[in-house]
């Protein structure tokens, strides 16, 4: 939980922990304990997509996998995703593969199937998008970022600067 939400008033009267992400490892083996005294099914794929989303938060793991469990008592990484309202990864880094090739409207249509189709949220895929756009091989040296920011820039839109200092961006005529 995040004390910026809780009001003045209550923070004041507690005291605050913080504590850093669990390891991978931790948490495979806390889910696959869990998994086994459930009596479910946790395939190797599915408890890799828990703990990719939960991010070293053993709380979001294992509520993760109880609401996958609600669905069945096979875990794949189909029913995580689902349940947790996430794309797959790799189709996010689809996504951003045909962009980098300049595959502009093939992107746009991968990104509405996933909006429209899987009911996934526009400002969640922005969040994945974000972060997958980190991970990429295609931008993980210096020069090819460079290059395909300079790419995007050019086939894109210019940008300019206005009076109050805002900067814009507009569609170059082809």
């Amino acid at each position: 939980n995040y004390s910026s939400r809780i009001i003045e008033p209550i923070q004041s009267r507690c005291a605050i922990f913080r504590f850093s992400p669990l390891k991978d490892e931790d948490i495979e083996k806390q889910l696959r304990i869990i998994a086994e005294k459930e009596g479910l099914q946790l395939f190797d794929d599915g408890l890799e997509a828990i703990i990719y989303l939960a991010k070293g938060d053993m709380r979001y793991a294992i509520n993760t996998l109880q609401a996958a469990a609600s669905l069945d008592k096979t875990i794949t990484q189909e029913s995580v995703y689902k349940v947790a309202g996430t794309a797959h990864p790799e189709k996010i880094r689809g996504i951003l593969r045909l962009a980098i090739q300049g595959k502009f409207v093939e992107a746009r249509k991968e990104l509405m199937d996933l909006i429209q189709h899987l009911g996934l949220s526009g400002i969640d895929l922005v969040r994945q998008i974000h972060e997958e756009i980190f991970k990429l091989k295609e931008l993980s040296s210096r020069n090819n970022g460079a290059r395909w920011r300079k790419k995007v820039y050019t086939l894109y839109g210019k940008r300019r600067t206005n009076r109050n200092n805002v900067s814009t961006y507009f569609k170059t005529k082809s």
